[in-house]
């Protein structure tokens, strides 16, 4: 048996990141037992898959009943009853449903991360990166190359470096800009030692957070902060035998140990350790067991990201015909050096909030927060998020209970009131940022993690008028953002969040009923 603390797959994924929605939807169709496409690795959100039932015989009744009254469709619901809800809707027939209990918001936390990063941060905001160097003209050689690195949590991620066929072309998108340059500057040798100069050396102070369950620890999706990533912290180890395994992800030279011994029982029984810093970032891994056949393909978090980007530089520009030294030699050098810079920033972060909002990705939403807590000098406090919030509703009470630890809603000891959050979504509708702020959301039958969500989108009062935030953990299925009562109409706001002992496929058409249901009895109506 393999670990299941662990990301595992048979084969290695190498496709873009919407062919790799569409093959993971497909995957989940096609068979229980495939692992999740690379795509997701960095959500709990996944999408459903397209034509899937979500009713069956739970309990729930027909879930698309159009436009009860509210007493009568909880009674007809009778699933709802297991589960604990927290709900605030206003509209033809409002509800309430514990507004004023705290609860696990998952990823509509992220909602509040988008709102800071626009109010703060500004939609033009990039993540700063470049490389430098010196040109000796006479020797026609670079030296003194430096990177500035960041913290970017979009270099090499699938969803942001564009329409790429693989997980190397990503990782390397902007590398291959550097080399261009030193093509076209006749550059025939780089001298180290290669500098790498953070700009958020802080990252390396923020500790694994307390409210994350233990079993992430392996996830890529759960991503440690650093000064450098690349491909949201993930590479990929591939164990083909005894002998013969390693890293397949360009440039990750994470150690591994292995101990693993010939399976006599002709099966695999395959365990990963990590070896923990003080901080909870991994230095190591440690393979033990039983091996019988493969290939199997890890995916692991990866923390050593400035030599992660060393290594890429130098396979990139060795590839390139452009050697390499560590160490300068003594030679002739020309009078002057020339200076050379390649920017390699981030996209704006308008269209950074569009995948991730929409796609529910947790590391640069985390990361997002932290920027936003650099420039409100409270790296690893919520107090500011709370602070932003307190001001934008303007009402203490609504306060009572809510804590504020993330800005991707993996934190367990998250909390937010219904009313909260109804109140917050409210205001936001005021806000000269809102216009953008809303199109970073997933809109039923037609994007992001409510592309396929077959209660919303088999109803015409739902598809294509939600425009909402998931939010999945354990137990746990929310669904929060705004209803369009009519085409180009004013976006009304609802909240639905939930707890029970359900699974997220039965705890998901049982929310979206939910809000089949508000929207039935709201489509069409008048606005001011």
């Amino acid at each position: 048996m393999i670990g299941c603390d662990v990301n595992i797959r048979r084969v290695k994924s190498n496709m873009n990141w919407f062919t790799i929605l569409f093959a993971t939807l497909l995957t989940l169709v096609s068979s229980s037992t495939s692992a999740v496409g690379a795509a997701f690795h960095w959500t709990l959100d996944l999408p459903d898959a397209p034509n899937s039932s979500e009713t069956g015989s739970n309990g729930s009744g027909d879930l698309r009943s159009p436009g009860l009254p509210w007493k009568e469709y909880f009674k007809k619901h009778t699933a709802l009853k297991k589960m604990k809800l927290g709900i605030r809707i206003e509209g033809a027939q409002s509800l309430s449903k514990n507004e004023i209990g705290p609860m696990v918001p998952a990823s509509v936390q992220k909602v509040f991360t988008a709102a800071a990063a626009l109010k703060y941060l500004g939609s033009d905001y990039r993540f700063e990166n470049s490389f430098s160097g010196d040109l000796d003209p006479l020797t026609m050689t670079l030296t003194s190359p430096k990177f500035k690195i960041s913290g970017d949590p979009t270099w090499g991620h699938e969803a942001f470096e564009g329409e790429l066929e693989t997980t190397r072309e990503n990782l390397n998108a902007r590398l291959m800009k550097v080399v261009q340059t030193l093509r076209e500057k006749l550059v025939h040798r780089v001298v180290g030692p290669i500098l790498m100069e953070s700009l958020r050396p802080e990252l390396l102070e923020i500790s694994r957070p307390a409210g994350w369950r233990e079993g992430w620890s392996l996830e890529c999706m759960a991503m440690m902060q650093t000064e450098f990533q690349a491909n949201g912290n993930c590479g990929q180890f591939r164990i083909s035998s005894i002998s013969r395994f390693g890293w397949t992800t360009d440039g990750v030279s994470v150690p591994v140990r292995m101990r693993l011994s010939k399976s006599k029982e002709g099966s695999n029984s395959v365990r990963v350790t990590p070896m923990f810093d003080e901080r909870g970032r991994i230095q190591e891994y440690v393979f033990s067991g039983y091996f019988s056949k493969g290939p199997l393909v890890f995916d692991l978090p990866v923390h050593q990201g400035s030599t992660w980007l060393r290594n890429l530089f130098i396979e990139r520009i060795k590839e390139a015909g452009i050697a390499y030294d560590e160490a300068p030699r003594e030679e002739s050098k020309g009078a002057e050096f020339f200076p050379i810079h390649v920017d390699l920033s981030s996209r704006s972060m308008i269209e950074i909030l569009q995948q991730a909002v929409q796609y529910s990705i947790n590391g640069v939403m985390d990361r997002i927060f932290f920027e936003v807590g650099v420039q409100k000098e409270s790296l690893d406090s919520g107090s500011w998020m709370e602070a932003m919030i307190r001001d934008l509703v303007g009402d203490e009470s609504l306060m009572a209970g809510v804590r504020m630890e993330d800005g991707s809603g993996l934190n367990l000891f998250n909390r937010v009131r219904p009313d909260l959050v109804y109140a917050f979504l409210s205001r936001l509708r005021q806000e000269p940022y809102f216009d953008e702020l809303f199109s970073t959301f997933a809109v039923a039958g037609k994007s992001g993690t409510l592309l396929n969500r077959a209660t919303l989108v088999s109803s015409s009062h739902t598809y294509g008028r939600i425009h909402a935030k998931t939010g999945t953990l354990n137990g746990i299925s929310n669904l929060a953002g705004y209803f369009l009562s009519q085409p180009g109409g004013t976006p009304e706001p609802f909240v639905v969040l939930s707890d029970s002992d359900l699974s997220a496929a039965k705890a998901r058409p049982l929310i979206d009923g939910i809000v089949v249901n508000f929207a039935a009895q709201n489509s069409g109506k008048t606005q001011n």
